[in-house]
């Protein structure tokens, strides 16, 4: 699975393909949720942290689906999904500055 890989690159790889999906598949959008909520509950933190990502990219355009993973990100034990988390909100306010 690419979001526990130890390579940042290729988990990079990962959610920034999950996000096209999103977009580019709408009829995918539930079942892609419904899987980042299944690998958010997993005990790697890299695949924490992966998810966070990935749902950071779907919300440059649609914050309100993926909210609730930064919520939950934000109160993980292990520090790298968290710092996910604020990356993730950083990126989201550069593409969309006015909404944050």
């Amino acid at each position: 699975m690419y979001f526990s890989n130890e390579d940042t690159y290729i988990r990079k790889a990962g959610y920034l393909a999950t996000g096209r999906i999103y977009f580019e598949q709408e009829e995918l959008q539930p079942a892609v949720i419904i899987l980042l909520n299944t690998l958010l509950q997993k005990d790697d933190f890299k695949i924490r942290q992966t998810v966070i990502n990935a749902a950071g990219e779907i919300g440059k355009k649609d914050f309100g689906v993926v909210q609730h993973f930064f919520d939950k990100g934000l109160m993980d034990v292990h520090h790298s999904p968290r710092n996910a988390v604020i990356g993730s909100i950083k990126k989201m306010g550069e593409v969309n500055p006015c909404r944050f």
